[in-house]
């Protein structure tokens, strides 16, 4: 038996946008082998923005859920 001690939702719409903008440019890496470095250059600063920002912000929705439990003990 568990008994949960924290739940809260996590990866908000600004982590969503961090993660879409970081996986779109991922795709397709051996098209854009040698622009990907410069793109990482110039979007990587906005990216860890937008990732702070999601850590920092508190959601009454979101795209994750952390459930932080505690298991009880078994003594009778």
């Amino acid at each position: 038996n568990f008994k949960i001690e924290k739940a809260y939702y996590t990866f908000g719409p600004f982590g969503a946008l961090a993660y879409e903008i970081l996986f779109l440019a991922q795709t397709n890496v051996f098209v854009y082998l040698i622009i990907l470095p410069f793109f990482f250059v110039f979007i990587y600063p906005f990216l860890l923005i937008l990732m702070a920002m999601d850590k920092f912000t508190k959601y009454n929705m979101g795209n994750g859920l952390q459930i932080i439990a505690k298991k009880n003990s078994m003594k009778e």
